[in-house]
Parts: structure tokens; C-alpha cells; sequence
């Protein structure tokens, strides 16, 4: 059949961050056909659409009647699209966080609505993070204002997280003064997160 209608949904816990200006490629898996992004092009993205639940979000890739014509004479191939999703700072640690797609398509007209949503792909991602407490060695209580950077080898060869202030990317630095410094608050504690599964040092 020819539709005139064809989108991908993208619904995801609101722990996760779509941010459309980044960095995104939607192709004909197989082929060298990538779609081209506008309305006057082959595809748009649209944030909010369908109106999400709460606790959600939702994004959809809506593709223009020029953008399916192009898939249709690739006939039988899978369209692929390919983008970045973060964990924002709402995540709780070892929670999962559920990113769904479905796809949409059919026809649609003044006259009647043939659109079908067919049940796609759910992924869970998950946040690792720790919990410290400080403690003065002779009262026992929590000690306010320690300051801490993570390694992530015990060497003298050991590289020092670093976590962007604005865009919380996540990096390893060479020395210890360009690392991130964690620091307990008034009841002793630091939590950190953000980090894949692994074993990583605090030094004081």
C-alpha cells in the first residue's frame, strides 16, 4: 500500500534526556540512502508528540511523503535510526530507566484514519553509583567538607574522573587538579553516580 504516514515513537521514563540538536542519522539500513532532516526535506522530529504519560516523554521521528517515497523504492529494507539518549540527574542509582520505539504508519485522510501503531523494542538502562559516609576517626560522626576524587585504577598510572559542570559528559584526566572533587555534606555524605559497572578508588 502507499502511506502517507510513517514515524517512529520514542517513549522514555523522563530519568533520560533526547536532545535533538545532537547528533542523530536516520538511514536505509544496507544502502547508501541517509534522510535528510526539515520539513521541506525527508523527516522532522518532533518533542512531545504523541502527548507523553506522566512520568514519560516522548519524541516522534515523522517522516514527510518525501522521506517514505524513498523508503519505498528501497522496498524491504529496514530503516535504522541512530542517536544519543543520557541519563539526567533525576536518575536514581541502580533503578531501570525504560526507553521504548514503536512504529507508526498507514493512511490518513479526511475521510478515515488506516494508521497502525505496531509494539516495538524496549530497552532498560541502568545508573551504577555508591554512597559514602565520612566519619571523624575519634567522635565517630559525620564529618562535614571531605573532599574526594575518584580513580579508576590503584597505580600510580590511574587517570581521575572528571564530570562536565554543564553537560555532566563524563571524562578521565591525567592529573588530580583537573578532576572533579567531591565533597561531603553536613551529614558526612557523598554519593556518587553516573559511572558504568566497574571498580573505581576514592582518594582523600
Amino acid at each position: 500500500p502507499h502511506y502517507n504516514t510513517f514515524g517512529l515513537i520514542d517513549t522514555h521514563d523522563t530519568t533520560l534526556t533526547f536532545n535533538p540538536a545532537g547528533t542523530h542519522e536516520l538511514k536505509v539500513a544496507g544502502t547508501t540512502t541517509v534522510l535528510t532532516e526539515g520539513d521541506l526535506a525527508d523527516y522532522t522530529i518532533v518533542v512531545g508528540e504523541p502527548t507523553p504519560a506522566e512520568g514519560k516523554a516522548t519524541f516522534k521521528v515523522k517522516l514527510t511523503q518525501a522521506g517514505i517515497n524513498k523508503l519505498a523504492e528501497k522496498g524491504g529494507k529496514t530503516l535504522e535510526f541512530t542517536y544519543t539518549m543520557k541519563l539526567n540527574a533525576t536518575a536514581v542509582m541502580d533503578s531501570k530507566n525504560v526507553n521504548k520505539v514503536t512504529v507508526e504508519y498507514g493512511r490518513k485522510t479526511d475521510d478515515f484514519n488506516d494508521v497502525v501503531t505496531t509494539p516495538g523494542n524496549e530497552k532498560e538502562v541502568y545508573t551504577g553509583g555508591y554512597r559514602f559516609i565520612k566519619t571523624d576517626v575519634s567522635t565517630e560522626k559525620p564529618l562535614a567538607n571531605a573532599e574526594f576524587v575518584v580513580r579508576d585504577a590503584d597505580a600510580t598510572t590511574a587517570k581521575y574522573l572528571k564530570i562536565d559542570d554543564t553537560t555532566k559528559e563524563i571524562s578521565w584526566v591525567t592529573s588530580v587538579t583537573d578532576a572533579t572533587t567531591f565533597t561531603t555534606g553536613t551529614d558526612g555524605i557523598v554519593d556518587i553516580k553516573g559511572l558504568t559497572y566497574g571498580t573505581y578508588y576514592l582518594e582523600e
